[in-house]
């Protein structure tokens, strides 16, 4: 097993950190999930050091357990950060998309992103009752 951490584990670091790069494609709708695949190249390299380090060393195989338990109790500290990929819609619950899943934060599919944005062009922000009669009755005098 040792063998197959040092061996691999690198290739899936720089996997990861180059999905990180692609991600910043996506800067505004992304940074979260961004900083979430940093993290856990960070912990997939911790694993590899330390795998590296038993083999050159050559020290015994239970050794592996003191990177394992690092990342662990780092994944249980930062799990709010890391684990944010989410598979479902936050709103109909429908399957999201790879991209979706990769690089947007929000977790909503595209169909209920389409169905806020008119709400959202469509409200004016103002919900002031006093200014809304006013701008009535301005439109109509100026229909007059």
């Amino acid at each position: 097993m040792i063998d197959f951490i040092a061996k691999y584990f690198y290739y899936v670091f720089l996997g990861l950190i180059l999905l990180t790069v692609i991600q910043r494609k996506y800067k505004g709708a992304g940074e979260h999930k961004r900083f979430a695949t940093l993290i856990i190249s960070i912990l997939v390299f911790i694993m590899y050091i330390g795998a590296l380090g038993i083999k050159i060393k050559q020290l015994d195989q239970g050794w592996i357990l003191l990177p394992f338990l690092i990342d662990l109790s780092l994944i249980y500290v930062l799990r709010s950060k890391i684990l944010i990929f989410k598979k479902t819609c936050q709103t109909c619950g429908k399957k999201l998309s790879t991209t979706d899943i990769i690089y947007i934060d929000s977790n909503i599919c595209s169909e209920c992103t389409d169905a806020e944005k008119p709400a959202a062009e469509n409200d004016t922000g103002n919900n002031d009752p006093e200014t809304d009669e006013e701008n009535v009755s301005d439109s109509k005098t100026d229909q007059e």
